[in-house]
């Protein structure tokens, strides 16, 4: 859209109104709705002088109330002002649904756009002395050409394209007394900088400070928030954004989907035990007791865990039981997976390293797993890196250094080829689901199991050789033999009843069967 020059008093701001894209007026018959892509609304009986008098006010070049001055015109003062009251009428129920332009004497200082809650239709109300600066909530970016700033609070985008405006917002970066002289490096002059800057805290970009000089985005709950996953949480969730959302297949015909099974490493492989029955033990215990028996356990025993053991582990957690598809005529036009664990549309997109540090009957380097053949296969020799890789998870857990790190990557394209708006969220998703699997298999094993709460990205994509935005890291997990006397039982028996700081909630009583299921005697696996 180009916005032309709207007069004005010098260095004042005029807001206009439009229709967002793919809404329109439509005329059927001498009867005007309003018509977007969720249907169509009746606004009713319309003559086209009226009709007219409402497309300009619409058109997001001049103040809306100059646009009923045609209606005046009429010599009938009994036709003028009805028409006025019903062009009146028909302006305030768009209102909320409109863009809204501020205008300067030479073009469009920035535009509001509303997604999924109206813009606001006057300018915030800032006390005179009042510190602002620009929402810590606030991410600008480019689109089309156009600065566009979007803060996680709020439900609106504001298209910024005069440089003006950005560098006002750059300006701001400080808090700064707003009605005080501008920075001249915005070359605003100080009267539409005061109107721009009530518009833009209005529009939620700016934080307005109270008399404390605190601002309500750095306290309480709010306060708690990152700006990063405020961001990852209102955009992977409906009701803040109004952009595609879900499995809207945006690159089929484009681009075609990553296969199902990675493409192997090059490296030296070690193939893995393969179990032969569907329990592990003997005396397995119930699904129930291995739930109730999951734990953290972040010690290791003095006999270091086994490829026999990690073989076996990998295969009850993570290995690629098959392949299917594509199915079109099903909605699925990709190739999927199978395995132990559930991902968002059976996209599969994780894989697992395993950086062995002290595993029996294996080399200590970095492996990736080869969930479709059974198989390690060595990717990275590099003594530092596997040191650091190590160093990285003890530094994240405390206490000993596994045998092994996992390191789970996604190939990221695997969900973004499928998903809109969260197809990294789901990589989380499946994440989590993984980390759940790998504790349950490592209690019925006698593994001892430990979730990481992060890992060295940078370091994983020298160790691994993957561009880390094609493959990269987004789970660590700690793995290693059970430790053995009293070391099993600190680790095992948590249970601290007597302590003051300690209040039983539901049969927490129900965990103690940990001390039947994480024994002494794990399986002995060459």
């Amino acid at each position: 859209m180009t916005i032309s020059s709207v007069p004005t008093a010098a260095g004042a701001l005029a807001v206009g109104l439009s229709l967002p894209a793919h809404w329109e007026l439509v005329r059927v018959d001498r009867r005007l709705a309003l018509r977007g892509p969720g249907g169509a609304a009746d606004l009713g009986e319309t003559d086209a002088e009226v009709e007219a008098a409402l497309r300009g006010a619409l058109a997001g070049t001049a103040v809306p109330e100059r646009a009923e001055d045609v209606l005046l015109d009429d010599p009938d003062p009994g036709t003028a002002v009805a028409r006025i009251a019903r062009f009146r009428r028909l302006l305030a129920s768009l209102s909320p649904h409109a863009v809204r332009h501020l205008l300067t004497d030479d073009g469009e200082l920035a535009r509001a756009v509303p997604m999924t809650e109206p813009v606001p239709d006057a300018p915030a109300d800032v006390a005179p002395g009042a510190v602002v600066r620009l929402s810590r909530a606030v991410v600008l970016r480019a689109d089309q050409g156009v600065t566009v700033a979007e803060t996680a609070l709020r439900g609106l985008r504001v298209l910024v394209p005069d440089p003006r405006a950005v560098a006002l917002l750059g300006t701001l970066s400080a808090p700064a007394v707003w009605d005080a002289p501008p920075d001249p490096r915005c070359g605003l002059s100080p009267e539409a900088v005061r109107e721009a800057v009530r518009w833009l805290a209005a529009f939620g970009l700016l934080a307005v400070a109270d008399a404390d000089g605190r601002f309500a985005e750095d306290l309480g709950p709010l306060g708690q928030w990152s700006a990063n996953d405020l961001h990852l949480h209102t955009r992977s969730r409906l009701g803040w954004d109004d952009r595609p959302y879900g499995a809207t297949f945006r690159l089929l015909g484009t681009t075609e989907p990553q296969p199902a099974v990675r493409a192997r490493h090059s490296g030296r492989t070690v193939e893995l035990r393969r179990p032969a029955h569907l329990r592990a033990r003997p005396d397995e215990p119930s699904f129930s007791e291995v739930l109730e028996a999951r734990q953290s356990i972040r010690r290791y025993g003095p006999r270091a865990m086994s490829v026999g053991q990690l073989g076996e582990f990998l295969f009850r957690s993570s290995r690629t039981r098959a392949r299917y598809g594509p199915y079109p005529e099903r909605g699925m036009p990709y190739e999927a997976a199978d395995r132990p664990y559930p991902s968002g549309g059976g996209a599969h997109d994780l894989e697992v390293y395993v950086t062995a540090h002290r595993v029996e009957g294996l080399d200590r380097r970095v492996y990736h797993y080869d969930a479709w053949r059974h198989q390690l296969v060595e990717v990275c020799d590099e003594k530092p890196v596997i040191d650091a890789l190590v160093a990285t998870a003890v530094q994240s857990k405390g206490d000993d250094a596994p045998d092994a790190v996992l390191t789970v990557t996604s190939r990221f394209s695997r969900l973004a080829w499928k998903y809109e708006r969260i197809a990294y969220a789901t990589t989380l998703r499946n994440v989590g689901v993984l980390y759940h699997t790998f504790y349950l298999v490592a209690t019925v094993l006698g593994l001892a199991p430990c979730g990481l709460g992060g890992g060295d990205a940078g370091l994983v994509a020298r160790a691994t050789g993957n561009d880390p935005l094609v493959e990269g890291s987004v789970g660590d997990f700690a793995l290693g033999s059970l430790p053995t006397g009293r070391s099993l039982a600190t680790e095992r028996d948590r249970t601290q009843r007597g302590d003051p700081r300690w209040t039983a909630g539901q049969a927490p009583e129900w965990c103690q069967v940990r001390r039947e299921v994480i024994g002494d005697h794990p399986l002995d696996l060459a």
